[in-house]
């Protein structure tokens, strides 16, 4: 029949229905209209556009008639011309009071739209009027998400068919499209629950940013929008605001706030001294990724800063936020165009806190003391040599009107002042103790300054005079009061006292002090057993040959002084000179001394092997090595324990491809892993990965080939084999093909499912150290996923559950965050499931503490970065965290561990809490239950149980 002859059947059926059905029924109409509906000629198609029209504006049968012409136009759709379509779609958007009408109605509209071709300029302009149309006021998700991915749609085609088009009819386009779009912002959207088939936020938020953040026609309008919200927004929609700028930037470049970024800069320094920590973190994002970008805001940052520096900041408040700020600078990719200026300002304003102190109590001089701290250690790793650079910065900078007495004094002299008289011969009790800060300041200076060569002796003179000091050379004092602190470390090693956060600083402090001509090295103690006599003489070696001489001195002490081998590994470390041929090869004639202690011998041939490496005189020190390790190694089928060691030590040291080994290095690593211990199986794998590069692959694929044996469960698997492919898998990957990892994935996944018991739980805890930093997404999602389907096989055996638990919950614990997602949709969030039954059903299935931690470790990774996956399962998962808190004994330390694991897991499920079904009663449960726990007998406990109640009580 005709299409107008069809469309009065319809209106007559329709007549017959109730008012409050009659959607419904268009609906199901809609539904069954098939191809038996003629196609419509020209003269049809306008006797049924001037149906619609006569018809349209009749408010009960407005819907159901834009329904029926939805359906028509999507059946007929290769059958209609462009304009008739066009046609059809204006006259139910503006006839049919098309704000009003339901979200049937809506959304077949906007899929059309969507889906008509672009063929001239003013059709592309007139889509996007139709689209707003469509859906302007629209409060629905599923209308909202089809209508932001049409309008981006549409705004990506607009270049290609702008030819013809005026400037400002696009200009008026775009600034509507802005205005209705902008009503939305922020974007607030949870899915409600018990909504079926809910939109996810993530996917109608990314729409809308599609728009509004990488559309660069929108961009221009929204960019000036969210800058102005800024001012005026909740500090949660402050924080929106923010993290789309970056946003923005990351997107576009800086061009779309090359006008205003100095108003966003304003904002930044606002919020650091008056929001609370949440907005300032935001803001401090936003601002990094400026200075990394914005010149202009590079220079207001120095402007503002070193105005603050010399002049009074104000609150302790204002003082935190400009050294905030200033720390920004030290940390960006810029900081070395920024920090001359900063610095010279810094120091100076530190002598003049420091002056004050000695007059006035108060906080002031240790708040800016440590906040020096930071911004200078803030650059350490990204500036060098940058002395000269300050002080022609502090020469460079005007004089204010009301000089102060440090404002002509040279900024190193002001620093030194600051500090010097802080640094005693008592060494601090705590790291946060002011000198402790001094100490941790002055070393970062020298390492950014490129060490003491700059400071001459009137600059210390200078100093040294305003401090008091009336030693005639200032720096012997310090150094003799740094040797003081040394002595007083009780420590056993030197690398327990270089690691201390105390004594650590100090001693770098001493080595550049040392360095410097005035300080004299003389009177040298002898090698002692001591570590902090070692560290002493480690200090005083001013030059790399002072280190060699001492080298040659230790080289004699191995093995008898084990300090002497760590001293002697600091050395080869730390220096960039190698030693002769002569001391490397006493050095690599140590390693075979079975005497050494193991671990102290693989470190000493670590640090020799970069050395030896680059020697002309490799084989010389091979063909003088005791090698015979190596060839029994390589011979014997079951060498004892003493020879594999030697074997690894050398291994390490000499297993160069110059080098004229017994068998090549894939081999011999492959015979050491089988008659080796896994630590050292690892270690050596780890130093050789580098080296073999290719034959990583090579070594996988044998070791692989092993495993598969093992799968049958007849013969335990080697856990020094599968430490060794860890290690390749983590230090060379870039030369092990993505098939080969995936390969070796299955196959130790088939260890867990039907290995031995041992080799199971032993394969299972290693499976994340060898994903951890793998790059291949797809390749830990297929490791997921072939855990998760071995349920039903390990169903009823304990072991096996627990096994697959732990390999699971580490590769949840440790998978790039982008895999997060992804896996917890297989099986339909069957991942959530298998890790709450790891703390639910805790001690059914011998589960140990250790496990279920690791599973409230993983459940806590995936509500931070998958919030929607755990929406479904919330009120589960926080009834059995408070389970098993509740009934975990107090007096039982060693349950410590599990125990935060819950309330950090608990803590960030407060987000998700929105999508339980009685939201209310369970924020009321938790806080309830949660009570007691704040009695906890351990202070540590009280404070995660009391972190995870308080965010209940904030959502």
């Amino acid at each position: 029949m005709e299409l107008a002859v069809y469309a009065q059947t319809f209106l007559k059926e329709l007549s017959n229905e109730p008012e409050d059905s009659r959607i419904d029924f268009a609906v199901n109409v809609a539904r069954n209209i098939s191809t038996t509906v003629l196609p419509p000629g020209s003269e049809a198609m306008k006797q049924f556009t001037l149906f619609l029209e006569s018809n349209m504006r009749e408010k009960s049968l407005s819907a159901p008639l834009c329904i029926l012409a939805s359906s028509i136009c999507d059946h007929q759709w290769g059958n209609l011309e462009l304009e008739d379509l066009t046609t059809i779609i204006r006259i139910c958007v503006e006839y049919a009071d098309i704000q009003h009408q339901p979200t049937p109605v809506r959304m077949p509209l906007l899929t059309l739209i969507s889906h008509l071709p672009i063929k001239t300029p003013p059709q592309a302009l007139d889509l996007l009027a139709l689209a707003r149309a469509a859906g302007r006021g629209a409060r629905d998700p599923k209308v909202l998400l089809i209508l932001f991915k049409t309008i981006a749609g549409l705004v990506n085609q607009l270049d290609s068919c702008l030819s013809g088009v005026k400037e400002s009819s696009l200009a008026t386009e775009l600034q509507s499209v802005f205005d209705d779009l902008s009503l939305y912002y922020p974007l607030e959207y949870e899915p409600k629950p018990g909504t079926p088939n809910p939109v996810p936020r993530e996917a109608l938020v990314d729409a809308y940013n599609d728009v509004m953040l990488s559309s660069p026609r929108i961009v221009p309008y929204s960019v000036p929008f969210i800058v102005d919200q800024l001012t005026l927004a909740k500090e949660q929609d402050k924080i929106a605001c923010f993290n789309d700028i970056v946003t923005v930037i990351d997107t576009h470049g800086i061009w779309p706030l090359s006008q205003i970024s100095r108003d966003v800069f304003w904002e930044i320094v606002h919020d650091m001294a008056h929001s609370p920590e949440p907005t300032r973190e935001a803001a401090m994002r936003c601002l990094r990724v400026l200075l990394d970008h914005d010149s202009l805001t590079r220079t207001s940052l120095v402007d503002y800063c070193t105005r603050e520096f010399r002049f009074d900041s104000g609150s302790h408040a204002s003082v935190a936020a400009v050294l905030e700020l200033s720390a920004a600078a030290a940390e960006s990719a810029s900081a070395r165009e920024m920090l001359p200026a900063l610095l010279a300002d810094l120091f100076r304003r530190l002598h003049y806190v420091w002056d004050l102190s000695r007059t006035k109590a108060g906080q002031d001089h240790f708040i800016w003391l440590a906040g020096a701290a930071r911004v200078v250690s803030g650059a350490k790793d990204r500036v060098s040599g940058i002395a000269t650079e300050v002080y022609q910065a502090s020469i460079d900078a005007p004089l204010p009107i009301s000089p102060r007495s440090c404002d002509q004094m040279h900024p190193v002299s002001a620093l030194l002042a600051a500090t010097l008289e802080r640094i005693t011969d008592v060494a601090p009790h705590v790291q946060n103790d002011i000198s402790a800060i001094a100490v941790d300041l002055l070393r970062s200076w020298f390492d950014i300054a490129g060490g003491v060569d700059h400071m001459d002796d009137n600059m210390i003179d200078i100093a040294a005079k305003a401090v008091g000091i009336s030693h005639k050379h200032p720096l012997r004092l310090v150094a003799a009061n740094l040797e003081t602190q040394l002595n007083s470390a009780k420590v056993e090693s030197i690398d327990s006292l270089i690691s201390d956060p105390i004594y650590g600083p100090v001693f770098e402090l001493l080595r550049h002090i040392h360095r410097h001509k005035s300080v004299k090295t003389k009177g040298r103690p002898k090698p002692h057993d001591g570590a902090t006599d070692m560290v002493i003489q480690l200090a005083h070696c001013r030059s790399d040959d002072a280190a060699l001489k001492l080298l040659k001195k230790l080289v004699a002490s191995i093995p008898a002084c084990p300090i002497a081998v760590e001293a002697t590994v600091f050395i080869l470390e730390s220096f960039r000179t190698s030693p002769s041929s002569s001391v490397l090869s006493d050095l690599v004639s140590k390693l075979t001394t079975t005497s050494l202690i193991h671990d102290s011998a693989l470190g000493l041939a670590s640090a020799l092997r970069p050395h030896i490496g680059v020697s002309s005189d490799l084989n010389k020190i091979y063909s003088s090595a005791n090698t015979t390790t190596l060839k029994e190694l390589a011979e014997n089928p079951s060498p004892e324990e003493a020879t594999v060691q030697v074997a690894a030590r050398l291994l390490i040291a000499l297993g160069h491809p110059a080098a004229s080994l017994p068998l090549t290095l894939e081999q011999l690593l492959l015979r050491l892993v089988v008659v080796s211990d896994p630590h050292t199986a690892e270690k050596v794998t780890a130093e050789l990965a580098p080296t073999l590069r290719g034959l990583s692959s090579t070594v996988v694929k044998a070791l692989s080939a092993r495993f598969i044996a093992a799968c049958d469960g007849a013969t335990p698997v080697n856990e020094a084999e599968v430490h060794c492919v860890v290690a390749l898998v983590n230090c060379a990957s870039a030369f092990i093909p993505n098939d080969t990892v995936r390969q070796l994935g299955q196959t130790m996944v088939q260890v867990v499912a039907s290995g031995t018991l041992e080799s199971s739980m032993m394969v299972a805890g290693q499976l994340n150290a060898m994903f951890s930093h793998y790059k291949d997404t797809k390749a830990v999602v297929e490791v997921a996923g072939l855990l998760l389907g071995l349920e039903g096989q390990v169903y009823g055996k304990p072991e096996r559950q627990a096994a697959v638990l732990v390999a699971l919950a580490g590769l949840l614990s440790t998978m790039p965050d982008p895999a997060i997602p992804i896996v917890c949709k297989l099986r339909d969030g069957e991942a959530v499931n298998t890790m709450l039954s790891g703390i639910g059903h805790h001690g059914e299935l011998e589960v140990s503490p250790g496990v279920a931690g690791q599973c409230a470790h993983a459940l806590t990774r995936v509500a931070r970065l998958a919030p929607a996956v755990v929406a479904r399962s919330v009120a589960v998962i926080v009834t059995e965290s408070l389970e098993t808190s509740k009934n975990l004994p107090l007096d039982d330390a060693s349950l410590d561990s599990l125990f935060e694991m819950m309330m950090d897991l608990l803590y960030h499920m407060a987000t998700s809490a929105k999508s339980a079904t009685d939201p209310v009663s369970l924020r009321l449960a938790v806080i309830f239950q949660l009570r007691p726990l704040l009695d906890h007998p351990r202070a540590e406990m009280r404070r995660a149980a009391r972190r995870a109640r308080c965010r209940w009580f904030l959502e």
